[in-house]
């Protein structure tokens, strides 16, 4: 709950209380908002007796309040019951494969080793199978496994993809009727993110002070994961899945408008009018209510769960975001772009070079901290240990990693700017060396270093 003051300091995030609001009323009202019609049941009812082939769409009217699609389909209805399709597989995906993706990520990372390298292998052959061929294939199996018991599999104009099975009620049957290929398919697929997110975190975790007294206590493995580890790199988890829900609606509706398996409602409505959209005369106004509302629907439902990642990336962690702003304000502040002082000697660091005048140089002379004041070697704390022993192994990523992780949380700053200084030598074309750095010089209190950090941050990312 500590959170959500910080959630809702920023009037961006009310605004996405709000639209989440409009859709998830919507979604449990559709019923009250847009009935069925009990002789014509589904998401496209016709508003006239009897279905007229051909008849174009047609403006708004009493009947119709957001006009008619080809063949006399309202679109006011699919649109609002499109809404608690769009919730109802967004997040039944987003949460299956974050729970999936964060148990397996968080077991590999626990064992380690061979045993833990292997579990990531496996998890990494997922990556390389592409969607619409994995769909395909669950769809084949699936139309042929119904048709040798029997039963259909079609797609009906009203209804969607229907399946009808003769015969008594199986678990067999039970779970042929309720499969949804797509669905599964995005499942079992979506859940290695996750399992890579959190398979960092925790190994990073795993070599803090609380895991290793969990463990000397006598804590099992599973006590540990479910105590310690799982909540503990739940935050980066949420995000990542408040992001996904978008994405996977937004994927579902392009695979349904190009009928290559989704049942999505507002798909449908955009893959219906497809031949609408441009009127006489190449007018795109002309029948405007054939794809503009299903349109706008798609792209704020998509638009809303990103902000709220992004939302949640500062109520989750704060410190990023603050030090980010904060830096690239100094840099605006400042007429003119002032270069960096040279790198002192990485075997003898001397405070009269950290005090030396500011040089011309480029990006591969690297930045100096002038009033940083570097006491000797801190004492080493099992995360600083971690990035040592990762850069004898000549592992960056790994020890930049734990390099980000003391930074976010204002522990043995010297020593991370010291370090970070000797690695911008060896790597200074790499970008996010020079992120860490600035990180770490503003957390110290030196913004007009870390301005100079954030600067070349930033020419390499152009």
């Amino acid at each position: 709950m500590r959170y959500l003051p910080r959630f809702f300091s920023r009037w961006q995030n009310w605004l996405i209380v709000i639209l989440l609001l409009g859709f998830f009323i919507t979604a449990i009202a559709a019923p009250i908002i847009s009935p069925e019609n009990p002789k014509d049941p589904g998401a496209f009812p016709h508003i006239s007796e009897g279905v007229v082939k051909n008849r174009p769409p047609m403006p708004p009217n009493e009947k119709a309040p957001l006009g008619t699609l080809p063949k006399d389909v309202d679109v006011f209805h699919p649109l609002v019951w499109g809404a608690r399709d769009a919730l109802k597989f967004g997040l039944i995906i987003a949460i299956s494969a974050a729970i999936l993706g964060t148990l397996y990520g968080a077991a590999a990372a626990f064992m380690g080793g061979q045993w833990g390298g292997m579990m990531m292998s496996i998890a990494d052959t997922f990556l390389a199978i592409p969607v619409i061929a994995c769909l395909v294939l669950l769809q084949q199996l699936l139309a042929t496994t119904i048709t040798a018991t029997g039963g259909m599999y079609l797609k009906t104009e009203t209804l969607g993809w229907q399946i009808y099975i003769v015969g008594p009620m199986t678990p067999i049957r039970w779970l042929l009727e309720h499969i949804n290929p797509l669905m599964f398919t995005l499942i079992i697929l979506m859940w290695v993110p996750f399992a890579r997110l959190v398979y960092s975190n925790v190994m990073l975790l795993m070599q803090t002070q609380f895991i290793l007294a969990a463990r000397m206590v006598g804590g099992s493995s599973w006590w540990i994961i479910r105590k310690h580890l799982i909540p503990n790199t739940i935050a980066p988890v949420l995000i990542l899945a408040a992001r996904e829900v978008g994405g996977i609606v937004l994927l579902q509706a392009t695979l349904t408008f190009i009928n290559m398996g989704g049942d999505s409602i507002w798909g449908e409505m955009l893959a219906r009018g497809r031949n609408w959209v441009i009127g006489p005369g190449g007018n795109l106004l002309t029948y405007w209510w054939v794809y503009l509302p299903a349109t706008l629907a798609i792209m704020a439902f998509g638009i809303v769960w990103n902000m709220l990642g992004d939302g949640l990336v500062d109520a989750l962690d704060p410190g990023t975001s603050a030090r980010d702003k904060k830096s690239v304000n100094v840099i605006k502040q400042k007429k003119k772009a002032k270069e960096a002082v040279p790198l002192f000697s990485p075997k003898q660091p001397r405070q009269n070079e950290l005090n030396s005048a500011i040089t011309d140089v480029s990006p591969h002379k690297p930045l100096v901290p002038a009033k940083i004041k570097l006491n000797g070697p801190p004492e080493l704390d099992p995360i600083l240990q971690a990035a040592h022993d990762a850069m004898k192994e000549h592992d960056l990523e790994k020890a930049l990693h734990a390099y980000a992780h003391l930074t976010a949380h204002g522990r043995q700053l010297d020593a991370v700017i010291r370090d970070m200084i000797q690695i911008t030598r060896r790597f200074p074309g790499h970008a996010h060396v020079w992120k860490i750095l600035g990180d770490a010089l503003t957390q110290a209190g030196d913004h007009e270093y870390a301005a100079k950090s954030y600067d070349y941050f930033m020419k390499l990312n152009r």
